[in-house]
């Protein structure tokens, strides 16, 4: 089930069929954190690039920047992103792992992630940990898993993984049951309370209204039952 709300709009723009692998044959088990290594750059303009065919082939499943997110390979496909001919971690590899890549939305002379980046990087793979069942302490590093300096700034400092885990564990716990009343009847729902905001499944409110959901694409259709 998923519980955690991404905060910032997510588009799709697939990679080149060339450039990521075959249908998952197993679970995902891992999530391996990346960085793009540009100085100013976009979720957009990576997934443009990652369109084209590559030699040697690369992919990732997700670009994040400061206010969006592409998905460039589907989450049940096998995206190319921490392959390696000797690898430094005993279990993760490209089969069972999820790639996500986080931008440098700031060009500023220097390659970091800005705050915000790193936050919506957060929402993501609370999702996804959410979604899959993933342990917080299963997200790590590409450098974790191949020795690779990537992203360089959590090799330099340490913590900055630790930091955040930390993130994405606070997202996943704000997740709490509530009461609201509707008509006068008190139900129980699953709610996310962010920056004084409650966010609350509009499964759930349909359900409380008598509603029945649908959903068009991206988009949810409530409609009065039988109607």
């Amino acid at each position: 089930m998923r519980r955690v709300i991404v905060m910032v709009p997510i588009k799709t723009m697939l990679a080149h069929r060339a450039n990521y692998g075959t249908k998952r044959g197993g679970t995902i088990e891992w999530l391996v954190m990346h960085y793009t290594a540009n100085d100013g750059d976009s979720d957009t303009s990576n997934g443009k690039y990652f369109q084209q065919p590559l030699n040697p082939v690369a992919s990732a499943h997700f670009f994040v920047d400061d206010d969006s997110i592409t998905i460039s390979v589907p989450e049940d496909y096998v995206a190319f992103h921490c392959g390696a001919y000797h690898y430094t971690h005993p279990f993760c590899r490209n089969y069972n792992s999820i790639g996500i890549e986080m931008c440098d939305a700031k060009r500023d002379g220097k390659v970091m992630a800005t705050a915000k980046t790193i936050a919506n990087a957060a929402d993501l793979a609370a999702m996804l940990c959410e979604k899959y069942n993933i342990p917080v302490d299963h997200i790590i590093r590409h450098y974790d898993v191949t020795g690779k300096l990537c992203p360089k700034y959590w090799v330099d400092d340490p913590q900055g993984i630790v930091r955040f885990r930390n993130m994405v564990k606070e997202r996943i716990e704000m997740v709490s049951k509530c009461k609201m009343i509707v008509d006068g009847k008190e139900i129980e729902v699953e709610r996310i309370l962010k920056d004084g905001t409650n966010y609350i499944k509009i499964r759930d409110i349909a359900k409380a209204l008598g509603l029945d959901v649908s959903n068009k694409g991206n988009i949810p259709i409530l409609n009065h039952k039988g109607g």
